[in-house]
């Protein structure tokens, strides 16, 4: 399930992930911004999610594996203050 991005400016933005929980082992980690596969007006960000109980990545495989996120905004105007 690929988690929701919410924001006004990049300055702010915030996702939620709906595997990850305050009363869940399931975390997420090492958040990458990937510059290289996005472009005007997009940027891609990889993050790393886990469980501080590894018997949960042995019950669902699926929770040891990267996510990626793909933020598509309006680029600000040359000379502009990105807030």
């Amino acid at each position: 399930m690929a988690p929701e991005a919410r924001a006004s400016t990049l300055s702010e933005l915030t996702f939620e992930d709906k595997l990850i929980s305050a009363d869940s082992n399931i975390n997420s980690c090492l958040p990458h911004a990937h510059p290289e596969l996005g472009g005007p007006g997009r940027l891609v960000v990889s993050y790393n999610v886990n469980s501080f109980d590894n018997t949960d990545t042995y019950k669902d495989v699926s929770i040891y594996r990267p996510r990626f996120v793909d933020l598509q905004f309006t680029p600000p105007a040359p000379g502009a203050s990105n807030g």
